[in-house]
This record gives structure tokens, sequence and C-alpha cells, in this order.
């Protein structure tokens, strides 16, 4: 069951989430976007109310939504944009994550998108959305956890992609 860039343990949760019935006791499925422009040095990122931080933008998936439905929605709800289509038919990373009193299940897609395209704040669950530099992450990444997770993902995309 081993895939592009998903451990075995990843790709067996990921397969897992796909079922529409996947409903775990402890949490719920969450989809995220990682975003790149276009010359792979810069970040898509939302500045959460909920957790006080930069991170990428995602969210829960509605019941009945399909994964990639729920990514390119809340890429849509919370920087404005609408991309068509993963840059890879799977996701670059599949994590359970602790979010206060609960875990989200969570299936993370890339893209890649122009960086002069207009972006939209969602003023309800953001405090910014803005473009971070790939060297500047570690500056404006507060939550060590993310930040590991997202180097990880960086290291994924640069295996398959020429990045700098």
């Amino acid at each position: 069951m081993q895939t592009n860039f998903l451990s075995q343990k990843e790709a067996e949760l990921y397969h897992r989430m796909l079922d529409p019935k996947f409903e775990p006791a402890d949490g719920h499925s969450t989809t995220a976007a990682f975003v790149l422009n276009q010359s792979l040095d810069k970040v898509l990122m939302i500045y959460h109310r909920k957790y006080d931080a930069w991170g990428i933008p995602g969210g829960h998936v509605e019941p009945d939504e399909a994964l990639i439905d729920s990514v390119k929605r809340e890429l849509l709800e919370e920087t404005g944009l609408t991309l068509d289509a993963p840059y890879f038919d799977e996701p670059v990373s599949v994590e359970k994550l602790g979010a206060f009193d609960h875990h989200h299940y969570n299936a993370v897609f890339l893209f890649v998108a122009r960086d002069d395209l207009p972006l939209v704040l969602n003023e309800e669950e953001t405090r910014g959305v803005k473009w971070i530099a790939i060297e500047e992450l570690e500056k404006e990444v507060r939550e060590a956890h993310m930040l590991i997770l997202y180097n990880k993902i960086l290291n994924r995309i640069a295996q398959r992609l020429d990045m700098k």
C-alpha cells in the first residue's frame, strides 16, 4: 500500500479516511492545503484565530464531503483562492494531530498557484493571509510540531520537484 509520498502507516490512514463512514471516536477528519507559489519558494499561510499562529489553510471535512472537495472549499473560504486540483492525486502527508481535547485526522494536499492572485481575508476565522518565504517559515511559524510537519512536507515535495 506504499504510495509516492506516504509511509505505510499514513497510506493506511488515508485509505480509511476515504471511506465516507470513517468516524473516529477521538476526533474527526480534516484536510489542509499546502500551497506553493510557482517559483516553489513561498508557502501560502493564514493566521488562525483559533490557534493564534500562522499555518496552512484547512479545516473540518463536512458530512458526505469528499476529501478533495473539503480541501478546495477550505482553501476558498480561508484565502479566496479557487484552485482546480491538487498538484498530485494523493496527499503529501496524512497525520493524526492533537487539537485541544480531540484529534484531527488530517490529509494535506499540495497545490501550486501564482502568488500575484488576489487573496481574501476571512476575518471570522483568520487574522491574516499571506505568502511566506520558505526560508522564513522557522521565524513565522510558532508551533514547533507544525514546523516539523511543514519541513517534512517540503522535504517530500523536494524529492519530486526541482526545489532550490
